[in-house]
């Protein structure tokens, strides 16, 4: 069995690497999909990426099935999303030349009526016409049928060998099948039962707690997978100019024993280390130096004043690699500011639902290269801006996520987060210049998930003789 990768992380992430190319019979190998929703969710673009992945990894085209769309307001709708590009060919009118490896997606009515067994007849008049030939060279290793509703007697009700005799025709052709049903959310239909894949789309946001803002990207469950392991969800995506479909992954996702040897092999720079780094930082007592905090993985700077907060964070270094990536709520989220040995990105969007900061942050470490300069500190901040966010929580629930997915590696993770005064003299005239906690203080909701904790004392008020930090070790 060969697993077909669909051109996204996020994506293959939750299907445990991709689609399965299975071989039925001796010689003969197939996929079947089911991409299902109601109107207005995004089947018809979510089954174009992937018929565009399968075909890429089939090294073939595709054929589009219009049920109830004509082929001109698809390729309409395919190049909003796509345009004809080096990666794919809507509607073409010509077979493409020997040496053009795009996918080619040739749309074309599919002309099915109400009478008994229309599905197979159209089907076979479908296959055996010679427009593949003229406008593909051949016929396709990829088949999209848009779509199996109700309507047409092709929904819900469809007779169950109706079902199966599709999966088994795509087996007997040996392509790649996606279908797409229109369907209202919970309800099943023999198509869930017949094929290897169900991806479900939805409207509904029972996953959004009261009073988080409702985040801007669309819902996707993975409700069947048959030979991979997966993770139901729900997990968020997007659509993405001319890359097509970006999935977010649900934060504990990554976190599946399943899941790590994928993102070890597709985010190189997240491969188990046999060693713990050795962090250093520039304290503010420090005279310029850079005194070690200890082994590690994750650290926590917080302290009242911003620009030392993020100044100390800043200046957290390993002795195992170089390059240090600053991840900041103060730039919009994916602009990107290159200096000497740092890449500053940003992550600032309240919209963002949790799900897609936690991979766009991943996404940034995958863009690195592990040779030449590696990466050795993400540093991430500042925390204070969440406090606009409506699913403050469960960003941070992410951030969590994060730091246990870098503890295995070398990288060092450090967050920042300017808080509230959370020490104090206890008097002036004390000679030992004692802190004491003041009442109420809370502690930052990262700190017991760290290696290290440096709380700042604000040094605007602080006495000469008075600490300038207090470095915690809790998870020791």
């Amino acid at each position: 069995m060969r697993t077909l990768s669909l051109g996204d992380l996020g994506f293959d992430l939750v299907l445990g690497g991709g689609i399965a190319w299975v071989e039925r019979v001796a010689g003969a190998s197939s996929a079947t999909v089911l991409v299902r929703g109601p109107a207005g969710a995004g089947k018809t673009l979510v089954a174009l990426h992937i018929a565009k992945a399968l075909a890429t990894e089939l090294e073939g085209n595709v054929a589009y099935g219009c049920v109830e769309l004509l082929p001109a307001e698809f390729a309409a709708q395919a190049l909003g999303l796509f345009s004809n590009n080096d990666s794919i060919v809507i509607d073409p009118r010509h077979a493409p030349a020997a040496n053009d490896r795009r996918p080619h997606v040739v749309p074309v009515v599919l002309d099915v009526t109400s009478r008994e067994a229309s599905l197979s007849d159209a089907l076979d008049k479908f296959w055996n016409s010679d427009r593949w030939l003229s406008r593909l060279g051949g016929r396709p290793r990829v088949v999209v049928i848009d779509s199996l509703i109700e309507g047409y007697g092709l929904g819900a009700n469809v007779p169950r060998e109706v079902a199966d005799a599709l999966v088994k025709w795509a087996a007997e052709q040996q392509v790649a099948l996606v279908l797409i049903e229109e369907a209202h959310e919970a309800s099943a239909s023999p198509w869930m039962f017949a094929v290897d894949t169900v991806i479900e789309l939805q409207s509904a946001r029972s996953d959004v707690g009261t009073g988080m803002i409702p985040p801007t990207e669309r819902r996707m469950i993975v409700s069947k997978h048959r030979f991979a392991p997966s993770d139901a969800g729900p997990h968020r995506f997007a659509f993405v100019r001319d890359k097509g479909v970006e999935v977010y992954p649900r934060p504990s996702a990554w976190l599946e024993s399943w899941a790590r040897p994928l993102i070890e092999a597709r985010v190189p720079i997240l491969q188990r280390s046999q060693t713990r780094p050795v962090i250093s930082a520039r304290l503010p007592d420090a005279r310029g130096g850079t005194p070690s905090l200890g082994e590690g993985n994750v650290v926590l700077v917080h302290g009242p004043n911003a620009e030392q907060v993020r100044a100390v964070a800043t200046s957290v270094s390993s002795n195992v690699r170089a390059l240090a990536i600053e991840a900041t709520f103060a730039a919009p989220l994916k602009t990107k500011i290159l200096t000497f040995n740092r890449v500053r990105f940003g992550l600032a969007d309240p919209y963002a639902s949790p799900h897609r900061l936690l991979s766009a942050v991943l996404e940034e470490l995958r863009g690195q290269k592990v040779s030449e300069q590696h990466v050795g500190v993400v540093c991430l901040g500042d925390l204070q801006a969440l406090e606009s966010y409506g699913s403050r929580e469960q960003v941070l629930d992410a951030l969590i996520a994060l730091s246990i997915l870098l503890r295995a590696s070398d990288v060092v993770l450090v967050f920042f987060e300017t808080t509230p005064v959370r020490h104090a003299l206890v008097n002036e005239g004390v000679p030992q210049h004692a802190l004491r906690e003041v009442p109420g203080a809370r502690t930052p909701k990262l700190a017991p998930f760290c290696d290290c904790v440096v709380e700042l004392i604000d040094l605007a008020t602080a006495h000469p003789q008075q600490p300038t930090h207090i470095l915690r070790r809790p998870s020791s």
